[in-house]
């Protein structure tokens, strides 16, 4: 039993841009753990929320096979902590597991376990830990990437990478894979009228491949863009300070889903990228995202990330009387705390047909102007 508040974090400011840009983490091992000696193991939680009640599972290599060996009460959001196994911690233990009461001895194991003997998994039973699990189907690689290490001021990426943008990346990119799991999200987007290169309507077939193709192992190179909304193509996707600030949770802005077209091999002749008559691969993430949002079914957003400078901007109250940019609202609903109100986007709008459904619904306009 484990509470690993006040552990390091990764992300930390004050991390030089060389420290944030080691990092690679993956979609379906969010939660990352590593052996590091024959008694311990690296834990990193690169998940932007903080956790409770976090189960670890181990399985050795030719004996016990998901073995719970620990639960973490608390693990806070980007922890990173080195922890000896539980079982050489506790060299005499019997392990039971809480979901089934399987008692598994490990004394076997008291001295340790060699490097490449052992494999972890995390479970859990809470909410934001079920919502966790369906990111284990996306074998995706992240990285944050300075793409502008000699802060050239002419070209289109930020100067200054901060840990702050790799914290934001981690809520955006989680979103995008849980989204796109939704059990609806792949007939939805079957039914969706889309384009490809050569301006030709896709069959649904097709554009269930695209999702495949899309949510198969691939390498992200994560950066921040300067002076456009964003850049995309290949394993780069790239979008701009306030893409990261303002719309890391659901339905607020094209760029992203426009640069994953990109990405995809398709130019701005598919509407894959840009929209064909309202329709295509970007009016179908905000309008699907805005119904998540309704729905409440959402992974990441202002009421669970923890760092709220990150993202808030107070408008109202003593020495904070500043203006929203246009596409937000001082309403301050995601903080009520009586004395500030927050610049916020738009509230969702009501759905009809019901949120989630397989059916067709009208793409809210776009909100934001995109890259090239």
């Amino acid at each position: 039993l484990l509470n690993l508040n006040g552990s390091p974090r990764v992300f930390v400011d004050g991390d030089s841009k060389a420290e944030i840009t080691a990092f690679r983490y993956r979609t379906d091992a969010v939660i990352r753990m590593t052996a590091t000696t024959a008694t311990t193991f690296e834990l990193i939680n690169f998940v932007p929320v903080n956790l409770e009640d976090v189960e670890i599972v181990m399985s050795f290599q030719g004996g016990p096979q998901d073995v719970y060996v620990a639960l973490i009460e608390s693990l806070p959001a980007h922890t990173i902590v080195e922890l000896e196994y539980p079982f050489v911690t506790d060299p005499d233990g019997v392990f039971t597991s809480r979901a089934n009461g399987r008692r598994v001895d490990l004394k076997a194991f008291s001295t340790g376990v060699a490097s490449g003997q052992v494999s972890f998994d995390y479970r859990g039973t809470s909410t934001i830990m079920q919502r966790l699990e369906r990111l284990k189907s996306v074998p995706w690689t992240l990285s944050l990437n300075d793409f502008d290490p000699t802060g050239n001021p002419n070209n289109n990426w930020v100067d200054e990478l901060t840990p702050r943008h790799g914290r934001l990346w981690t809520a955006l990119i989680l979103n995008c894979a849980y989204m796109f799991t939704h059990p609806s999200f792949g007939d939805r987007m079957a039914a969706e009228p889309i384009t490809d290169n050569q301006e030709t309507l896709m069959s649904a077939e097709a554009k269930r491949s695209v999702l495949s193709r899309l949510l198969s192992s691939r390498k992200l190179n994560l950066g921040v863009v300067a002076r456009v909304s964003g850049l995309g193509g290949g394993s780069t996707l790239g979008v701009a300070d306030y893409v990261l600030t303002f719309t890391f949770f659901y339905g607020q802005t094209s760029t992203t889903y426009h640069e994953l077209g990109h990405v995809l091999g398709y130019s701005h002749a598919s509407s894959m990228t840009y929209p064909t008559n309202k329709r295509g691969f970007d009016p179908l993430g905000q309008a699907f995202g805005n119904e998540m949002r309704i729905a409440n079914d959402i992974l990441i957003d202002q009421s669970n990330y923890p760092w709220r400078n990150d993202h808030e901007i107070r408008c109202q109250g003593e020495g904070y009387q500043r203006q929203c940019p246009w596409f937000m609202r001082c309403t301050g609903s995601a903080y009520a705390d009586g004395t500030y109100r927050y610049c916020e986007g738009k509230p969702p709008r009501p759905s009809s047909p019901p949120p989630l459904s397989s059916s067709l619904m009208p793409p809210p306009p776009s909100s934001s102007p995109t890259s090239p």
